[in-house]
Order: C-alpha cells, then structure tokens, then sequence
C-alpha cells in the first residue's frame, strides 16, 4: 500500500505530512474486516482522521461521522474495502484501487502493471494536489 504525503491548505499553500497511512490495531481489524492485519489510507480533508483513528483504537466509542474523507483499507488476505463513512464499507473486488485527487492516475499506472509505490510515484508528475514523497506499508 503507498500513498502521497501532500495536503493542500485552504487549497493553495502545499504542506508535506508524515503519512496518510495507519496500521490498524490487530483485535479491531479483525472484528471490522476479518483479518488481524489491516492497513487503512485516507484522502481528503484532514479534519476527520484524528477522529477515525480514534474510532478504529476503540471500537466502543461513538462512530464520528465524517466529512470530505475518502478511505481505503488493505488486509492481510489482499482484500480491499472502501468507504466514505467507518459504518459503511464496501468490498472492492478489484486487485487494485486507488483513492483521492491522484487516484485515478494511480488506477491507470497499477492496470499497466505498476506496483502501487510507482504508481504513486506517476501520479505525483501528473496531479497538482499529489506528491510531497510517498509512504510505503507492506503486510
């Protein structure tokens, strides 16, 4: 799994992060996807990761409701799901995916057999709000 490691603020100055890649924590990813190993990405907004990464640590609190947030989880077993809201996941059953501004870049680079570093790594040359470096996880 990789990801960029741009933000824009208030949709001009460009900021650089550490990531917008999380393991989540093994007994969760087991009861929200079935595997004890599962990374999850985000595109969008920043302002509601601080609260999905709350939520994902402590399955028992209230599910925060999201706004301008794309997400995108890889399991152990190479399954993907993908989501707008943490109550609302879809399995994608595609050996690819990408999400945000990039994604689609990335989509096309991962279909003509980049491996998803790469493809990231193109999607940052050709999208305006993709790049700042790239954050590998590997299961």
């Amino acid at each position: 799994m990789a990801a960029d490691r741009q933000i824009t603020y208030h949709g001009k100055t460009i900021l650089t992060i550490k990531t917008k890649l999380y393991e989540i924590e093994p007994h969760n990813a087991k009861m929200l996807f079935g595997h004890h190993k599962a990374f999850i990405g985000f595109a969008g907004t920043t302002l509601g990761v601080g609260s999905a990464l709350l939520w994902l640590s402590d399955l028992t609190r209230k599910v925060p409701r999201l706004r301008d947030l794309e997400m995108v989880v890889l399991t152990g077993k190479k399954e993907i799901y993908h989501a707008m809201q943490l109550d609302d996941w879809i399995q994608i059953k595609d050996k690819q995916f990408a999400i945000g501004s990039g994604g689609s870049h990335a989509m096309a680079a991962m279909l003509a057999g980049c491996n998803p570093y790469k493809a990231v790594a193109i999607a940052s040359k050709l999208d305006a709000f993709t790049g700042q470096g790239i954050t590998k996880l590997e299961m």
